[in-house]
């Protein structure tokens, strides 16, 4: 199970309201959690990224941005999920 906030959530709803028509990216980063042995997966960090295509059908993440995200998540001792 996949678990945000409900202002996590928003991050990810007003990205692609603000990009409507064009296919947005970006990355999520947390913890992955074991609890009577169900697993789930806690949301820290969400990260918005520019894709560089521009474009209604595909994406290509920004290597800039991507690595940002993936050195930050790595600083607060999240992973990548």
């Amino acid at each position: 199970m996949l678990q945000l906030s409900k202002e996590q959530f928003e991050i990810i709803v007003a990205q692609g309201r603000e990009g409507k028509l064009l296919e947005i990216c970006g990355l999520l980063a947390g913890r992955f959690e074991r609890e009577d042995g169900k697993s789930s997966t806690r949301i820290e960090a969400v990260y918005p990224v520019e894709s560089d295509d521009r474009s209604e059908l595909t994406y290509t993440i920004n290597a800039l941005g991507y690595m940002k995200a993936v050195r930050d998540a790595e600083k607060r001792g999240l992973e990548i999920v």
